[in-house]
């Protein structure tokens, strides 16, 4: 980061930092021995924590390999009160995983939901409450008229993308945006769908708060924040990712203002 955020005002950290999977990032070297790895993330969650505010977001994408290595540094970074503290382990359960030969095809990523400190959390359940079965199949008077809460798997089909979430779970079902989609920003190796950005933002922040994504690729996160109405800070190694993404985000802009 060339500019420090001011300490303890971020109201939301949304990071998808590189797997350590020898992909092609312009600016960045993505094949470390496995403590290496864990220093350099370490470094940056560091950051991140002196940035969030007390009761604050921050949701961590990562893959089976290395997972566990980092949710142990995620949890061990500081001590006290305003630790970060694991609320939710998510599962992204994508379709069009990489093809194996000789193994099972990968089909999901970890999102580690945390929060640092049990106080003033933001979680705005409204956008993402859907119809229980009891409402549905069953008709049961007993159930919330207002809905329930989605599990921890998410889930979406290609074709319910509209619909963004509609299935329950903690298993978070959406399409990864292929190199062969219309949607791909060709500057980054990968790109979140803005679907389950959308999940994330909307729950852990509101109109007017900071939320900051310190792997700003695609620039998937900001392009969200910009249509929902949260201030926006991304960071990026690559010129070229801070550039595309920039004109991205001020497009997403503009298409509200219309």
């Amino acid at each position: 980061m060339q500019k420090r955020c001011k300490k303890g005002t971020v109201d939301l950290v949304v990071a998808d930092p590189p797997y350590n999977m020898g992909k092609n990032y312009e600016a960045y070297s993505d094949n470390k021995k496995v403590d290496h790895y864990i220093g350099w993330l370490w470094d940056r969650l560091g950051e991140i924590h002196i940035a969030m505010r007390p009761g604050g977001a921050f949701f961590l994408f990562i893959n089976d390999g290395l997972v566990s290595e980092v949710d142990m540094a995620v949890k061990s970074l500081a001590t006290g009160p305003n630790r970060f503290y694991k609320k939710s382990h998510i599962v992204w359960h994508y379709t069009f995983g990489q093809h194996h030969s000789k193994n099972f095809t990968p089909s999901h990523t970890h999102i580690l939901y945390y929060v640092k400190g049990r106080k003033n959390i933001t979680f705005n359940d409204e956008p993402i409450r859907h119809a229980s079965a009891r409402q549905v199949k069953y008709n049961d008077k007993r159930a919330n008229p207002k809905g329930r809460l989605p599990d921890n798997t998410w889930v979406i089909f290609p074709e319910l993308m509209p619909e963004a979430f509609d299935p329950a779970g903690d298993t978070w079902l959406a399409s990864r945006v292929c190199g062969t989609y219309n949607e791909r920003e060709r500057h980054s190796p990968n790109q979140l769908p803005e679907p389950l950005v959308q999940r994330i933002v909307e729950v852990s922040s509101n109109v007017g708060d900071i939320v900051i994504d310190p792997f700003l690729g695609s620039g998937t996160t900001g392009a969200v924040c910009a249509t929902l109405g949260r201030n926006f800070i991304g960071c990026d190694l690559s010129p070229t990712c801070v550039a595309e993404s920039r004109k991205r985000i001020k497009s997403a802009r503009a298409k509200i203002q219309d």
